[in-house]
This record gives structure tokens, sequence and C-alpha cells, in this order.
């Protein structure tokens, strides 16, 4: 238990750098660039937070379950899937350029999209070699690269908005401090883990996109539940909503790097307890995994939920940001349901029951779209908070349906 234990404080670290970079930029763009350049910036993000997930290709879970149970062949897998993102990358940005020219005429908004896609193409690879630090259980290094990452952005950022440069160098620094997180993951990985080879194998790479081929399904479901709320706003409403929205995100859905740190934390050690066959140690791994995701995921809701007003007075002190409390308020409630949900979903995939999680945010994705369809046009963006409530709640009922009559891990104690 001390490697999880150590495990688990870098992936404390590494989430809590994450969330505080999140953060951290929505409140600097949000006070010196203003509400509209906060939704500028939330749709890029969102539109190639998008084309990552279609990017990853469903490797990154796979990986790691993977190359914790043969870490021999880390170099094939890692290899291999490489390759594999250099092959798709160019085909992704022509479709996105395509795309983004008949839908949209603002040139601002476009050439934001198209650095952040590069960016995120960076932040794949780099992803990539990070499941390795992962698999091995020495997820310090994924902590070192992610600190590197977040503050190269965030201070370039910041010297941007101060001195009040043209706001599209920001998605510039974006690009530059993912091609560092790339390069500091390949240094780290050929120093720590083993010297990196392309160990290109024409015959094995069809295998791997076939055993990755549920995660697929899964990340495309999972990029339209999670991020389509904003694509929504910014077509039907304007860059103030998109903006307003992102502050209501900022303040309670980041959150969820609480359940993160503790599931990813015991991810490698599931798995191997699964591969071993060794059930009673993994349902009691299970049952304290939900217990910790309990005890700290209430009190955090609730302070969200009561204190709203109070925590966006503290960081924004124009009344027009004021719109967003009633967000929190019902987002902090979605917060409750999807703190839950994410160690379950971890414990069916490392159950190999991932076609499961797979179903379940398919049918998330679908409720979803239909509730941001019918909802925004009459309640605005109020309409989209609520659709993250309503999908959230069915995602964890479903959660708690499927995983009871396959895992052994609700006689919670």
């Amino acid at each position: 238990m001390n490697i999880v234990f150590k495990n688990a404080i870098a992936q404390f670290f590494t989430y809590g750098i994450r969330a505080i970079s999140d953060f951290v930029i929505v409140v600097l763009i949000g006070r010196l660039a203003g509400i509209s350049n906060l939704g500028i910036y939330s749709f890029a993000i969102t539109f190639s937070l998008a084309a990552r997930f279609m990017l990853d290709l469903g490797f990154g879970m796979y990986l790691v379950r993977e190359i914790a149970k043969n870490k021999n062949n880390v170099n094939k897998y890692i290899g291999n899937t490489i390759v594999v993102l250099l092959f798709v990358s160019p085909v992704l940005i022509l479709l996105i350029y395509a795309f983004l020219h008949t839908t949209i005429l603002d040139s601002i908004k476009i050439n934001a999209v198209i650095l952040c896609v590069l960016g995120m193409i960076f932040m794949a690879i780099s992803s990539t070699l990070q499941t390795a630090f992962h698999a091995f259980q020495k997820m310090q290094y994924q902590t070192l690269v992610i600190f590197i990452q977040e503050f190269s952005f965030l201070l370039g950022s910041f010297v941007v908005l101060f001195f009040k440069f043209d706001f599209i160098i920001i998605f510039f620094i974006y690009l530059f401090s993912r091609l560092l997180s790339m390069i500091c993951a390949f240094i780290v990985y050929n120093y720590k883990i083993v010297v990196f080879n392309f160990n290109f194998d024409n015959k094995f790479i069809p295998v791997l996109l076939k055993e990755v081929s549920p995660f697929v399904i899964q990340l495309i479901f999972t990029t339209i539940y999670a991020r389509s709320a904003i694509i929504f706003i910014s077509y039907l409403l304007d860059d103030l909503s998109v903006g307003l929205f992102e502050v209501g995100m900022a303040f309670t859905l980041k959150g969820i790097i609480i359940s993160q740190i503790i599931s990813k934390s015991l991810f490698p050690k599931l798995s191997q307890l699964h591969k071993e066959s060794n059930l009673i140690e993994f349902d009691n791994l299970c049952k304290k995994l939900l217990n910790i995701t309990n005890v700290i995921s209430i009190p955090i809701c609730v302070i969200l939920f009561i204190y709203s007003s109070e925590i966006v007075g503290l960081f924004f002190s124009d009344l027009e940001f004021s719109k967003s409390i009633i967000l929190i308020k019902i987002m902090s409630i979605a917060l409750f349901f999807k703190l839950f949900a994410l160690p379950i979903a971890d414990i069916l995939t490392t159950s190999n029951k991932q076609e499961l999680r797979t179903i379940i945010v398919s049918m998330g994705a679908f409720v979803n779209l239909c509730s941001l369809y019918f909802l925004i046009p009459y309640m605005g963006i109020k309409g989209a908070a609520f659709s993250m409530l309503i999908t959230e709640f069915f995602m964890f009922i479903l959660m708690i349906l499927f995983s009871s009559k396959i895992i052994r891990i609700y006689s919670i104690k």
C-alpha cells in the first residue's frame, strides 16, 4: 500500500496542478480580458478537447491496463500507438479546418481552435508516453511533466493578459506549452522507463485498434456528453453566455479531480488484482475507493451549493458574473452524482467490463443532446446547466444498476 499511497500523492499534485491551472486561467481571462473573450477561449478549448478525445482513440486507459500487465512490451504498445497518432493527426486537422470554415465566420475563433488542436496533438503524444508512468506506478514523473506544461502556459498567458497583447497570442502560448510537455515526456520516458523506439509492427497495429475499439466508442460519446453544452451555447446563444457557463464549470465540475486522484492512483493496482483473480482483495479495495469518495465528495458539493454567491464575489468583481451563481448551484448537484459515478466507471474498466461503461456513456450522451436541444432555446444557459444535472443523475443510476450485477462492490460498510 506504500506504492498506492505514493501514487495517490502524485495524482493529487497532478490533478491539482491541472485544476488550479484551469481555474486560474478562467479567472485571469475573466478579470483581465472580459467574459466575451473567456467565451472564445472556452469554445476553442472545448472544440480542441473534442478533437483530442477522437485523436486519443481510447488508447489511454487501455495502455495503462495492458502495460501494467505486460511491462516488457511497453515500447511495443507506446511506439505503435504514437505511429497511429501521427497518421491520424493530419486527417483530423483537415476535417476540423473544413468544418470550421463552413460553420463559423469569426476568423479569431477559427485560428484559436486550430492552434488548440495542434497543441492537443502534442498533448496526445505526451499523454501516451505518460501512460507508461502510470503502468509502472511511477506517477511522480507525470506530475513533473504536467507542472512544466501548466506553469509555462500560465506564466505566458499572464504576461499576454497583463500587458494587453493581442488575445490570440494566448493560443500560441497554449501550443508551445503542449509542445514542451511532449519533449519533457520523451526525456523522462527515455531516462526513467526505457529507451524509446517506434517499434513499428504492421501486424500488431490492427490488433491494437481492435482492442481499443470499445474505448473509442466510449470516448466519442464522452466527448458528446461532456463538452457539447459549450458548443450548443456558442451556436445558439453568444460568447458572453459561453463565458458564464465556463465560470460555472470552473467552480464545480473541475471538482471531479477528487474522484480522479483517488481512482486513478488505484487503477494499476485494481487491474493487477483482477488479472491475478484475487477477487477478495479486489472487492475490498473497491469498497475503500467508494467509501473515501463518499467522505470527501459530499461536503464539497454542499459548500459549493450554499456559498456559491460568496465564491463568485471573491474572484470576480464585475456584476455580470453574478449571473453564473445559479449555474453553480445547479452544477454542484450534478457534481455530486458525477463524483460517485467516476470511480464506479473505472472499476468497470479494470474488471474488463468496458463495454458496459461504453453503453452507459452512449446513453448519457443521447440524454444530454436531447435535453440541450430542448432546454437551451427555452431556458438559455440555465437550460444547459439543468441538462448537465439530468445527464449526470441518469448516468449515476445506470452505473449502479449495471455494475451491481457484475462487481461485488455495493455491500459497503
